[in-house]
């Protein structure tokens, strides 16, 4: 008996991987424009149109751009955005620490944590990792990870328990070897059945001698009537004269007759520059093996376009399946993504389904025009975030006239304004949905204050 390897949409999302993975260059990492917010909208279905899902706000990081405190809003029941989930990051030196997430209480109007992930390391050796869940009123110990390394800082084991009862029981465990050149040889997968480990899986690598590179993977399953390993299905990897990875082949092991038989295979083709432009995955069907799925990448402009095409037996020709975009602006800097939208052959239009989303990321300098901080003017103290209500103080002002006050989304137009009599102190009232927005203050015609505000 043999079985399928892969799902349509497990390979549409290693196609999709491999088309952007390569491209994807993160900004954030340059250290400059300081990414501020993601808005994600989900496509209606058979439609062009989009509604408001989810923003995501980030603010605070650290000098290296690593995100240390994420809000999540997500639309209530009357369509307003409001606090849904907050991801908390400490990080020491290169390595990540303590990771929480905090879920909004709208009754008490504060955060509650509902998971703690901790990490012990030695020197940048991962040694221990504990999860902590909500439970019974607060955090309390769940499951916990321990590391283990041979002499060459290669991991050699992982060790998963669970705690039940006040005890930590064990659950799984997987163990690794490596060859001479100290490369992966093997990984087992053990679980723990009736207070003994029992063996579950194992994959063993295959390398070529002269490059090193990956030339076979070999999937086993334990069977427990022979006390022995059966194979369940290989991997073959083919590469072109420059070492770049051009196709896998899968096979699965046919039990019954005991013979490897075909399952599935991929191509991957590149342009003259070395960038992967094409895959192409092909099922073996009656002896044969026939067009599945392909992929390719375009560029129009400053937007990079996937596009999965799906073989038509009846036209014996590729029609189009599903498009995904990623736009950026003259500085490589990312714009928005656009994705998964189908192919509607009726009208011969792109169009959105419920599983469509599109992302638009907001950048500080671009709202800003690059001024250096240093330079704005900042003559009042305003918390920060901010809560409709708070008051703020400014200094330096005059009682020459009235101070005016206006708030700009991260695309630049006015949400709010409002204008006071000369006061040393002053608050938002109604301020608009939350979000990170820039806030300006003057008075007569001469700005007094402006910053980057998170309305919460």
């Amino acid at each position: 008996m043999t079985k399928k390897l892969l799902t349509p949409s497990s390979s549409l999302l290693g196609l999709f991987f491999l088309l952007f993975s390569l491209h994807a260059e993160s900004s954030q990492a340059q250290g400059t424009p300081k990414r501020d917010s993601i808005y994600i909208d989900k496509g209606i279905n058979n439609t062009s149109n989009f509604e408001g899902e989810t923003r995501i706000y980030f603010l605070a990081e650290d000098e290296q751009g690593r995100t240390l405190d994420k809000v999540i809003h997500k639309k209530d029941d009357s369509e307003t955005f409001v606090p849904f989930r907050r991801h908390l990051s400490a990080y020491q030196g290169p390595n990540l620490t303590n990771f929480r997430i905090q879920a909004w209480n709208a009754v008490d109007n504060e955060w509650l944590d509902i998971r703690e992930d901790i990490y012990i390391y030695d020197g940048d050796l991962l040694m221990r990792y504990l999860r902590r869940t909500f439970q019974s009123g607060s955090l309390q110990d769940y499951r916990r990870w321990q590391y283990t390394y041979d002499s060459n800082g290669n991991e050699e084991n992982v060790w998963l328990q669970e705690k039940q009862n006040d005890n930590w029981e064990n659950l799984s465990q997987k163990s690794m070897t490596y060859n001479e050149a100290g490369e992966l040889a093997t990984q087992t997968l053990q679980r723990w059945v009736d207070s003994a480990w029992k063996n579950s899986r194992r994959r063993n690598w295959e390398y070529d001698m002269a490059t090193s590179l990956t030339r076979k993977v070999t999937v086993g399953a334990w069977d427990t009537p022979t006390a022995s390993w059966i194979p369940v299905f290989i991997q073959t990897f083919s590469y072109n004269m420059d070492g770049r990875w051009t196709g896998s082949a899968y096979e699965a092991w046919d039990q019954d007759n005991q013979i490897w038989v075909n399952t599935q295979r991929t191509e991957y083709l590149y342009n003259d520059q070395q960038e992967p432009t094409i895959q192409v995955m092909q099922d073996w069907e009656n002896n044969a093996w026939r067009n599945n799925l392909r992929g390719g990448l375009s560029l129009d402009g400053t937007t990079q376009i996937a596009t999965i095409q799906q073989w038509n037996d009846s036209a014996d020709d590729w029609e189009n399946f599903l498009r995904y975009q990623r736009s950026f602006d003259g500085a490589g800097l990312e714009q928005s993504q656009l994705g998964m939208e189908a192919w509607d052959a009726s009208t011969e239009n792109w169009i959105n389904k419920n599983f469509t989303r599109r992302y638009t990321y907001f950048w500080s300098e671009a709202v800003v025009n690059a001024l250096d901080p240093a330079q704005l003017p900042t003559s009042c103290k305003i918390p920060n975030p901010y809560t409709a209500g708070l008051p703020f103080s400014c200094e330096n002002t005059n009682e020459k006239g009235p101070m005016s006050l206006e708030l700009f989304d991260m695309m630049g137009r006015r949400v709010l304004y409002q204008t006071t009599d000369y006061q040393a102190s002053g608050t938002i009232d109604y301020p608009p949905i939350p979000g990170v927005y820039i806030l300006r203050i003057s008075q007569q015609q001469a700005v007094q204050h402006i910053q980057r505000l998170v309305i919460q």
